[in-house]
């Protein structure tokens, strides 16, 4: 086996604490990576808590360091790279690397161990070889053992010989193994490289943005600053007030952008992952290996191209300052000069806005049940109008306003009319461009509001803080029944938070949650959750970020549940060991009908033993 030279980026396989090759790499909740020896070296400073090294904000509890999950894509990325560099321990006594391999044990020793096992006579006749100059072989098929497995099955996907092909595999198309990895390879590079593009632009363009957004701030400031300097000893107070809200909308802007540009950094930190890994097997010229890797390699790709293709850059906080321009001629009302429109600015109620095709519509639909607006561009005035016949209006109860590009303001219009509306009954708010802002004013009105039951803000741009206010709201309201928050930017802090209103919630009933930034912790939260609830039927965790240890923990909470019904976990990294925990889990269960893990991490073998174990639950469907 020749060594392979390969230099990975330092800080893919480095702990940022002591600055050598990780050892346990252990994830924080902040998702930053250290050793697991320098994390309670860090925190054998500290009483109880600990803050992440990085002074992000995040605090850990000592006690709970030995339950961080691993980080299963640095540890496996570093034992891939030690294979490749020849750093293999030895098969016998796994404390030193190894220096020979024979092919009569297929096994690699160390020195000692080498001469003191080929010392005895059963094994003098072997031939141990320098374990660096070993080059690489075919494996022999275990059916026919004196045929290499030269071919792949494209098929049945697997390696096959000349036999297999005349026998079990007839008729079935074939490639030489070499040329399918070697194809395979060239196509995983060019999309990994297209990925790298992408992401690489959505960065320059997030720089960009917050560029902007500081240049703005700069420019307001200034202006503030120059028209008070005229009357400061009048308006010092006022003045340092409107500074500070204007330092807010920046902050908040900043985070907006800096947290987007987070998640760029570590999609290409991931991607980064994906190429050293690829590096590293196509350099074993393992084909194998590499076709065995196809899975996850495809898996990744898919993901990602769903994810770039849905990708937009979220939408700044705007706001406004007014009255600057009176400052010089209204003494007696200073005060009202400068005032900082809190995101949405208020119109003017003298100016009419007049939009016939939308107030015919109205008029039209006044006594119908349902109004549909869906993929109309509405701006905020058309949404006012839409709220104001909201207002007089006793028989709607179905409201679509999807894709119709509806923001924070839109959003304030809506809920300032649901606080007091009595009839709807549906709200749907899919993809338009809602963030926290606009969140937090419809959670507000639903504190208030008795008839809602199912609200849709899928595919808008909301984040843990709008989560936060979502979760106040459901520990307040009893009549919404179904959620739909999928497609946004939630996550485990999010999960976090409403995880902890589930435990109160008698009502809510279904609830989505797909395409987020969920991962195990914040899936230990949710089933925590589940114990207690008596409400949820359904919950949709499709394409997150949920491995074996938050299968781990679903499968407990669904062991322990008795109404969910329905769950969904296709499109995540669940792998056989993940998998396992659900076997017992649903033996006992009573409730579920509907599981779904396909596009997940688990091979055919597990899912027939599974299936056959589980033969006797005919009420429950899990699809593969």
């Amino acid at each position: 086996m020749s060594t392979i030279n390969i230099t990975p980026n330092k800080k893919l396989i480095n702990c940022g604490i002591c600055h050598q090759q990780f050892v346990d790499p252990r994830i924080l909740p902040c998702s930053h990576t250290y050793c697991l020896r320098c994390i309670k070296q860090i925190a054998s400073n500290h009483p109880e808590h600990f803050e992440c090294p990085e002074h992000d904000g995040t605090i850990i509890p000592k006690n709970s360091i030995d339950t961080l999950k691993v980080n299963r894509t640095i540890r496996d990325l570093i034992e891939l790279l030690n294979f490749s560099s020849g750093s293999i321990l030895c098969g016998n006594c796994h404390a030193i690397a190894s220096k020979y391999w024979c092919n009569n044990c297929t096994n690699s020793y160390c020195e000692q161990c080498s001469q003191r096992i080929h010392n005895m006579s059963a094994f003098q006749h072997h031939e141990p070889t320098i374990l660096k100059e070993k080059s690489f072989e075919l494996m022999l098929c275990e059916k026919h053992q004196d045929e290499k497995l030269k071919y792949w099955c494209l098929k049945c996907e697997r390696s096959v010989c000349s036999d297999c092909l005349l026998n079990e595999h007839k008729d079935h198309q074939y490639e030489l193994i070499y040329k399918i990895a070697k194809d395979f390879e060239t196509k995983v590079n060019i999309d990994l490289s297209n990925i790298e593009l992408s992401l690489n632009k959505n960065v320059n363009q997030t720089n960009t943005s917050i560029k902007t957004i500081k240049d703005e701030y700069e420019l307001e400031k200034l202006m503030i600053n120059d028209s008070m300097n005229f009357l400061q000893r009048i308006i010092d107070e006022h003045e340092q007030e409107i500074l500070q809200k204007l330092r807010d909308i920046d902050i908040n802007n900043n985070k907006l952008m800096e947290n987007f540009k987070n998640h760029l950094i570590n999609e290409l930190y991931e991607l980064e992952l994906q190429k050293t890994t690829l590096e590293i097997l196509s350099s074993n010229k393992d084909p194998i290996k590499l076709m065995h890797a196809r899975p996850q390699f495809i898996d990744y790709i898919n993901q990602r191209n769903y994810i770039l293709q849905n990708l937009q850059l979220p939408t700044k906080h705007i706001h406004y300052i007014e009255g600057m321009d009176l400052v010089q001629y209204i003494r007696e009302n200073i005060l009202q000069c400068g005032r900082i429109i809190d995101g949405l600015k208020q119109p003017d109620k003298n100016i009419i806005y007049p939009n016939p095709q939308l107030e015919k519509l109205i008029g039209n639909n006044q006594t119908k049940y349902e109004w549909n607006f869906q993929k109309k561009i509405l701006i905020d005035e058309d949404i006012k109008n839409i709220a104001d016949a909201l207002k007089t209006n006793t028989t709607l109860i179905k409201l679509n306003l999807s894709q119709c590009q509806i923001d924070d303001q839109g959003a304030q219009y809506l809920a300032d009319v649901l606080k007091q509306n009595k009839t709807l009954i549906s709200l749907y708010l899919h993809k338009n461009q809602i963030s926290n802002y606009g969140v937090r004013f419809l959670a507000d009105a639903l504190i208030q509001n008795k008839t809602l039951t199912t609200l849709d803000l899928s595919h808008n741009n909301i984040n843990d803080e709008g989560i936060q206010y979502l979760a106040n709201m459901l520990q307040k309201n009893s009549k919404l029944t179904t959620l739909h928050l999928s497609q946004n930017q939630i996550g485990d802090k999010g999960i976090q938070y409403l995880a902890n209103a589930l435990q109160q919630n008698r009502t809510l009933n279904i609830l989505h949650l797909s395409q987020n930034l969920i991962g195990d912790q914040g899936i230990q939260y949710l089933a925590d959750a589940l114990i207690n609830n008596t409400a949820l039927t359904t919950i949709n965790l499709y394409w997150n970020d949920i491995g074996d240890i938050g299968a781990q923990s679903i499968a407990y909470a669904i062991e322990n549940n008795r109404t969910l019904t329905t769950l969904y976990l296709s499109h995540n990294r669940i792998g056989n060991s993940g998998v396992e925990h659900f076997v017992n889990a649903l033996r006992r269960n009573t409730t579920l009908t509907t599981l779904s893990f396909h596009e997940n991490r688990i091979d055919q073998q597990t899912q027939n033993r599974i299936k056959n174990i589980l033969k006797t639950k005919t009420q429950i469907t899990i699809y593969w």
